[in-house]
């Protein structure tokens, strides 16, 4: 399963959500000094006005040259960028990933197997209102809420106006045509299309996406590549693998739970922040 390269605290206490700020000089400043971006591309300065308030759902955490969607948030890891604005926050983004415009999530799913896919059927806030304007209505269904974001591995690139099932996962080095529409698990370094969106091909032969994921360039900073043929992905990778045996040392930075760190600077009382995503590895700054 791919997962975005995150921490996890250290820390057993949670702030309380939904959490919001009024954006001010100090996040701005903040935002400037540890690269976390607001807008593509590398926008700091002028995204939001002072004052706008900030409303964070669910703890949403971002690493150094993150870019997050203009006017939104989610979770972003080192060098990725979003240009859609809709997706939840509870998207969960690895590094190096391109997302294009228009692209969203779908809502929730409705139950097929009772008499309606009405939200008669499922829905308590339809219940109670009907119950106050009408008297009465019928006992909703229990039906398991599905999860509401995303998962989405390091290097991939979503096309414009990409459709995404809720809850799926998409794999390392995937690509997904524009308009697509993703009803299920993307596998690594699939290229997929349509709607349903199906697999195209793969971007490279079962040895070297073994290899790859093996290697995990995305582990790296840009920096590192300095010198490398991009062109040529086993030769980039017999460079990268040299340069690690040479002592070449993983990107670690330090990833920040947005909310925490905004009302902090917003003058709002600390608290402790909540746990990370699973599968992320880190601790997050304090």
């Amino acid at each position: 399963m791919a997962t975005a390269t995150m921490p996890a605290t250290r820390h057993g206490g949670c702030m309380q959500y939904p959490v919001t700020v009024k954006f001010n000089k100090p996040i701005q400043d903040w935002c400037e000094e540890n690269r976390i971006f607001l807008a593509h591309v590398h926008k700091i300065s002028g995204v939001y006005k002072f004052g706008t308030p900030l409303r964070f759902d669910v703890p949403v955490f971002a690493e150094p040259y993150a870019t997050l969607p203009d006017r939104a948030f989610m979770t972003t890891g080192a060098f990725s960028y979003c240009r859609s604005s809709g997706l939840p926050q509870a998207m969960r983004v690895g590094r190096f990933c391109s997302i294009a415009v228009g692209c969203e999530v779908m809502g929730v799913e409705h139950p097929m197997t009772s008499i309606t896919t009405h939200v008669m059927a499922f829905r308590k806030y339809w219940q109670n209102d009907i119950t106050k304007m009408r008297g009465d209505a019928p006992e909703i269904l229990k039906v398991t809420p599905g999860a509401k974001g995303v998962t989405v591995g390091n290097d991939v690139w979503i096309g414009q106006r990409v459709l995404l099932r809720r809850g799926i996962t998409i794999g390392d080095g995937a690509v997904i045509g524009a308009g697509s529409v993703v009803v299920k698990d993307v596998p690594p370094f699939a290229i997929i299309g349509g709607a349903p969106a199906r697999i195209i091909r793969f971007r490279f032969d079962e040895e070297t996406i073994a290899r790859i994921q093996r290697v995990k360039w995305w582990d790296y900073a840009p920096e590192h590549f300095a010198g490398m043929d991009l062109s040529d992905p086993r030769a980039f990778l017999d460079s990268l693998e040299e340069r690690i045996a040479g002592g070449l040392e993983p990107y670690k930075p330090q990833p920040f739970n947005l909310a925490k760190v905004f009302s902090k600077l917003a003058g709002a009382a600390a608290r402790t922040p909540p746990a990370a995503p699973p599968g992320w590895s880190r601790d997050a700054a304090e």
